[in-house]
């Protein structure tokens, strides 16, 4: 039930997949580097009083270069903690929008108003779990952006997504090879 001039924020899950590649430095510490392609979501969903309920989500899909330290502990189960640079090329950015009052709705590609280059931190833990001759990798990350996404309009443009980060949380399920 939505109440009156309410906003609502969701982030339906996106999804990655790439290439791994470690890089052992020492004992307990290695260099990680992920290659990977990227569909990044969220939504807004907006209701006033005067023109009801507005919908907008914004799709992002971007390479990836993550290149992390990685810290193997002894200690908490030997989970690790991973810390570095992520550097990100935005391939394509569309917004869709909808109102269900007036009926109008659209997608337009929005790549050109973004930065193609972005920047963030990039830091979580994870557990590898031998299974046969194979390490299954589980790692919980947050990413933190360093670059600020500033989405301008002109006259003919209806759509304001104002500023924001790359941030987010990650769940990666990996296999070492």
């Amino acid at each position: 039930n939505l109440k009156s001039n309410s906003i609502s924020y969701s982030y339906p899950v996106g999804h990655s997949m790439g290439i791994y590649v470690e890089n052992s430095l020492a004992t307990d510490i290695s260099l990680v580097a992920d290659l990977l392609y990227q569909n990044i979501n969220s939504k807004v969903t907006i209701y006033t009083a005067v023109e009801g309920i507005l919908g907008q989500e914004v799709r992002m899909q971007s390479i990836g270069l993550p290149v992390l330290f990685k810290y193997k502990t002894a200690w908490l189960w030997n989970t690790y903690f991973i810390v570095g640079p992520s550097f990100t090329y935005l391939i394509k950015a569309n917004y869709k929008y909808a109102d269900q009052v007036y009926g109008y709705k659209g997608d337009v590609e929005i790549t050109n108003t973004f930065p193609s280059l972005s920047t963030s931190i990039k830091f979580g833990l994870g557990k590898e779990i031998l299974l046969a001759d194979k390490y299954l990798l589980f790692e919980l990350e947050a990413q933190f952006g360093i670059t600020k996404f500033n989405h301008t309009h002109s006259e003919t443009d209806y759509h304001d997504i104002g500023s924001f980060r790359n941030s987010g949380i990650e769940f990666n399920v990996r296999v070492q090879l």
